[in-house]
């Protein structure tokens, strides 16, 4: 991904990047921008200027804003950021001004944070507490002339949603985010992967998470696109990570496919191993049929997506029938649901199983969304607002 200009002025100065993180970042700017650069890009929290080194070779013309508040990676920052024209700015990006105390790792500086360390994954779990100035993003960028932001690369260490505040209207024009994520939390005070996910999807995002296979609190990244362009399938793969049980974190999940859909082996980018069924002449006629043809894969699936009914008759009957082969946290799509028809299939399938399942209007205004209950809570689309949220198991 490094241009020869890059790789080659990283030689001439004695620099070695021993990973490349963004690419996955770079194409998804480049899916929106095209052949142009974006104008300005944030690294917040860059303690190295690795990555932001990367993006000033994807992005030769952007201007690269890096954020890093470690009072021991400074001169370290400010010489890279002279020789790859990139402005750096050394403090804590939050959303208040002022300081704040800084726990600084003394193995693992990547994991170093404003919030008090719990558990850092390797690292001895020695930190030094020392004070740091800090900022909110809105206000310096003002300061620096700055009109609006297209891109952010994150990296917080559970600091993400006051990050996040600080921005104020400048979050409004961003397109693409790179964040992380962990359904557990490694520091006091760790903003929960629910409320991180709620305040982006409410900002207009969808969300794209790919999780660590080796991080022990289940830590990943998440990619953020502003809404406009790209399928539902990256919210689906949200939900069934999120609302899933422990176990499916781990194994590949089952996915029925009905019908014909845009991309189906798109979810085996974010689930490793994923099995993909795909169920193209189903006739929906005889309930029996639907049981059967489910019933002969012997799994029980996490995602049932269906792109192929029309008819009210025939959707209800394959809700019925396609339910007790949906595992713990398994999510159903419905493409192309009947609006009129909501209310009736609400009460027809309570009915038909007594409050296992829960339901949803809308899903990106064309879907309808069954989410099975998950132990005392599940997750579910709201009211078109696209926010997860707890309904209690009666």
């Amino acid at each position: 991904m490094l241009t020869e200009k890059i790789k080659s002025t990283l030689a001439n100065h004695g620099i070695e990047l021993q990973y490349i993180l963004t690419e996955r970042f770079v194409e998804a700017i480049r899916r929106e921008y095209g052949n142009n650069d974006p104008k300005v890009i944030l690294d917040i929290g860059s303690r190295d200027l690795d990555q932001s080194i990367e993006l000033r070779s994807a992005f030769p013309n952007a201007r690269i804003l890096a954020f890093e508040p470690n009072p021991n990676q400074r001169k370290l920052c400010e010489e890279r950021a002279k020789i790859f024209d990139i402005e750096f700015v050394s403090c804590a990006i939050s959303d208040s001004e002022g300081s704040a105390d800084f726990w600084v790792m003394d193995f693992n500086e990547g994991g170093s944070s404003l919030l008090k360390p719990i558990n850092v994954p390797w690292s001895t779990n020695i930190s030094n507490k020392v004070v740091v100035p800090c900022r909110r993003i809105d206000n310096v960028l003002k300061e620096m002339n700055v009109d609006h932001v297209d891109c952010v690369w994150m990296d917080v260490q559970g600091f993400e949603l006051k990050v996040l505040h600080g921005f104020g209207d400048y979050l409004n024009d961003v397109k693409v985010i790179h964040t992380e994520a962990s359904p557990n939390p490694n520091y006091e005070g760790h903003v929960s992967m629910n409320d991180l996910v709620n305040y982006l999807m409410e900002n207009n995002f969808e969300l794209d998470f790919m999780p660590s296979r080796a991080h022990p609190y289940g830590e990943g990244d998440i990619l953020c696109i502003k809404k406009g362009k790209h399928s539902n399938l990256t919210n689906i793969v949200n939900i069934v990570y999120t609302n899933s049980q422990e176990s499916i974190k781990c194994r590949p999940i089952n996915v029925a496919v009905i019908g014909e859909c845009e991309n189906p082996d798109y979810l085996k980018r974010y689930f490793q191993n994923a099995n993909v069924y795909h169920i193209e002449n189903l006739s929906f006629a005889l309930e029996e049929e639907i049981d059967k043809t489910l019933e002969q894969y012997g799994v029980y699936f996490d995602v049932i997506l269906d792109m192929k009914t029309n008819d009210y008759w025939d959707q209800i009957r394959l809700i019925r029938n396609s339910v007790r082969h949906l595992s713990p946290g398994a999510i159903m799509i419905i493409h192309n649901i009947i609006p009129e028809c909501i209310e009736k299939y609400s009460y027809d399938v309570w009915e038909y199983k007594h409050d296992e399942y829960f339901f949803e209007e809308k899903f990106e205004g064309e879907s309808f969304v069954l989410v099975r209950n998950n132990l005392k809570y599940g997750k579910y689309w709201t009211n078109g607002k696209n926010s997860f949220v707890k309904k209690e198991t009666y």
